[in-house]
């Protein structure tokens, strides 16, 4: 017997409080803008939700259907396994997670190349002020205080 595909799986687009299919403002800005009806679209995002993809994929597919069958949904925990809702302090520490993941990483480095006695002026510069601040900014002072004394010499 000829081979079948396999069968394609269905999704249902989930609904708010007052049956409307579930879409952030900037899917139902972009539907809109494309004069498309929101019922009319399958939703594949997280539970169900009409995605950006969602509206890409109807209005680039031919009229008459033929668009990629959407995502499959989640799967079942398997056994042994228990899916429990986030809540709390447990809630609040992930969201702290990802939006620290969100802050763009920086690493800045400087070179500098320093003549012999412009070196040993730099060298005094760095014993008076330890000497007289003997604390940890002492050493960002020296920092600023010998790019000054750099750009002099």
């Amino acid at each position: 017997p000829p081979a079948q595909a396999p069968p394609i799986p269905t999704h249902k687009t989930a609904t708010d409080a007052r049956g409307r299919p579930l879409a952030t403002p900037a899917v139902r800005g972009l539907i809109k803008s494309h004069g498309l009806d929101i019922s009319a679209l399958v939703g594949t995002g997280r539970d169900g939700r009409v995605t950006k993809e969602d509206v890409l994929l109807h209005v680039a597919s031919p009229p008459g259907g033929a668009r990629e069958p959407p995502r499959a949904a989640p799967q079942e925990p398997a056994a042994g396994e228990r899916v429990e809702p986030v809540r709390g302090y447990m809630r609040t520490m992930i969201k702290t997670m990802q939006a620290q993941a969100q802050i763009p990483h920086m690493g800045l480095s400087d070179e500098y190349e320093v003549s012999p006695p412009c070196l040993l002026a730099l060298d005094g510069l760095r014993l008076r002020v330890v000497t007289k601040h003997p604390s940890p900014f002492a050493h960002i002072f020296f920092l600023f205080s010998s790019t000054t004394v750099k750009g002099r010499g």
